[in-house]
């Protein structure tokens, strides 16, 4: 495959190909519907042994785990209720490390008789039939119809793809992710920075968005020099506005109920997450590896993270340049952590990692195949130890 097949056309440049926005959102309710048939099945046989729930609260129950419930007693309780957890003797986590989009989605929920958990699982269902749509018309346009279909095939099949499924962050943060390239590739600035701003309520680490939306505002190639005039500048500005206001108000808001505005970064020492060298990870396995499963659930989140230093390289080269500044971002991020847990459940989110592997396989389809087979059965492992009530990432 040639280079110029390869790489997409830069913000405001023509389009190879155009699909109708009614198709791929079809194609998105489509895709979560067979999506959720298969968790739905996977995750009720392995809680009821086969057996079918008597009632729907019970079968809703198998998805109301770990930060479900934080999520869920956030926004029933609020953060100063949450605010100093003992989790065993001596170890604390602060709820703040949870921003507040998805404890005021359950909330509004809530409002109507839906229970948090049941809240949370319907909006992330909307929001990641949206999302699937908004990745297949982006990829169509850039690549065509078999990179379109490939791109979700490697995100629903993905082990950790059963995060967009619950109520968790994973499905808001993926739609504002692909939702701002859209609107960006579309020259709607606000309306990109805004989709940033909400996906860093739900997910703060994701302001590095606007590191690679910066670059796409100023028609960086890869190797073309930056293109700074009055315009541009403008639209940097209504860019990053919309993004930094939300951070605003979150800091503000914890300023006001913690007097720390930056409580939530300190938070994430509870979870075992600040800056630390690689070999950080490799003594946290080692340490704190806990029983075989979550071991082999460590390794496989160090797997996912080598791959995503690999795909930032090639989509850097061969799909979007930004596409491979927001995956290298991503990926020192990951390597120079203390904690490796959960690693491969954040990546979901990456969306070009999925468009960069539909076109690294295009003219391999044996590869394809082969790529299903192996993160098929860890799939559904990973259903069924999250419906029963084990760590799953």
């Amino acid at each position: 495959m040639t280079a110029a097949r390869t790489t997409a056309p830069m913000a405001g440049a023509g389009a190879s190909e155009r699909v109708d926005w009614r198709k791929a959102l079809l194609i998105g309710g489509l895709s979560l519907l067979a999506f959720r048939m298969a968790m739905e099945a996977i995750g009720l046989v392995a809680a009821f042994r086969g057996r079918l729930p008597t009632r729907l609260g019970a079968a809703l129950e198998v998805w109301n785990h770990w930060d479900v419930e934080w999520f869920s007693n956030l926004s029933q309780h609020g953060y100063r209720a949450f605010s100093h957890v003992m989790d065993r003797p001596g170890q604390y986590h602060d709820g703040t490390a949870f921003p507040p989009a998805v404890p005021l989605l359950m909330r509004a929920g809530s409002a109507v008789g839906l229970s948090p958990n049941a809240a949370g699982i319907l909006w992330s269902c909307l929001f990641l039939a949206f999302s699937i749509g908004l990745l297949y018309h982006l990829a169509y346009e850039d690549h065509g119809p078999d990179v379109a279909r490939w791109s979700l095939a490697f995100l629903l099949v993905y082990p950790f793809a059963l995060f967009l499924g619950v109520a968790y962050a994973e499905a808001l943060v993926l739609l504002c992710a692909v939702g701002a390239y859209v609107a960006a590739r579309r020259g709607l600035w606000w309306v990109a920075g805004a989709a940033v701003g909400i996906a860093l309520l739900a997910k703060v680490v994701m302001v590095l968005l606007l590191l690679p939306l910066a670059l796409e505002c100023l028609g960086w190639d890869g190797r073309a020099k930056l293109l700074v005039d009055r315009r541009r500048v403008l639209q940097g500005m209504a860019l990053f506005v919309p993004a930094l206001l939300a951070l605003g108000a979150w800091m503000l808001y914890l300023q006001t109920a913690f007097h720390e505005p930056l409580r939530f970064l300190a938070a994430q020492k509870g979870w075992g997450r600040a800056l630390g060298l690689p070999i950080d990870q490799v003594l946290y396995i080692v340490r704190r590896g806990g029983n075989a499963g979550i071991r082999s659930i460590n390794a496989v989140d160090l797997v996912a993270v080598l791959f995503l230093g690999v795909m930032a390289v090639f989509t850097y080269r061969r799909v979007r340049p930004t596409y491979g500044v927001l995956l290298g971002l991503f990926f020192l991020l990951f390597t120079f952590n203390t904690s490796l847990q959960s690693n491969g459940r954040h990546l979901v989110v990456l969306f070009p990692l999925f468009i960069g592997l539909a076109v690294w396989t295009q003219e391999r389809t044996w590869l394809r195949v082969l790529l299903l087979v192996v993160q098929l059965p860890l799939s559904v492992a990973l259903v069924a130890r999250f419906a029963t009530g084990h760590w799953a990432g």
